[in-house]
């Protein structure tokens, strides 16, 4: 058997044999070199083969039946994933709305605090114009009370200026 022949048994690169053997003299003990080709005697197998094994194939022992059922399990399943999926949208959009609900309610609560206190002020305000404004009254009817007083004086009085 040459190398290439054994590089394709095991699904692998005749080069990669190639290099094997020779960084190993105990297998190069077991070659036969004919021209270009190199034959490897049975000994260099049985130790290649310890090192590259062949590889096991692998049956698939599953009646139809089985098989089938087993499709239906991984199709009910993956209906299971894609509905969890779309609830999981579904609440992360959920929790989306809210949480933008709650950042206006913040925003609207704020505004109504400074609404509140503007009212506050405007209610300060119209109290000291209140009070202002009878002020003004109370002088007012005293400056009327002294203009009256002043328009009923005698003659005598007006001179001597009372």
């Amino acid at each position: 058997m040459n190398i290439s022949d054994f590089a394709k048994k095991r699904g692998i690169a005749p080069q990669v044999i190639s290099k094997y053997i020779y960084r190993h003299p105990e297998i190069q003990e077991h070659i036969q070199k004919n021209g270009r080709s190199v034959e490897l005697l049975p000994e260099a197998i049985s130790l290649l083969e310890k090192v590259y094994p062949e590889p096991v194939e692998v049956i698939r022992d599953l009646s139809l039946a089985r098989e089938n059922e087993l499709l239906q399990k991984l199709e009910e399943s993956q209906e299971k994933v894609i509905s969890l999926q779309e609830r999981i949208e579904s609440l992360l959009t959920i929790q989306y709305q809210i949480e933008t609900k709650e950042t206006e309610m913040k925003r609207l609560e704020a505004e109504n605090r400074k609404i509140d206190d503007r009212l506050n002020e405007i209610e300060a305000e119209k109290e000291k114009l209140k009070e202002s404004l009878e002020d003004q009254t109370e002088q007012t009817k005293e400056a009327l009370a002294e203009v009256e007083r002043l328009k009923g004086r005698t003659l005598w009085e007006r001179i001597r200026n009372k």
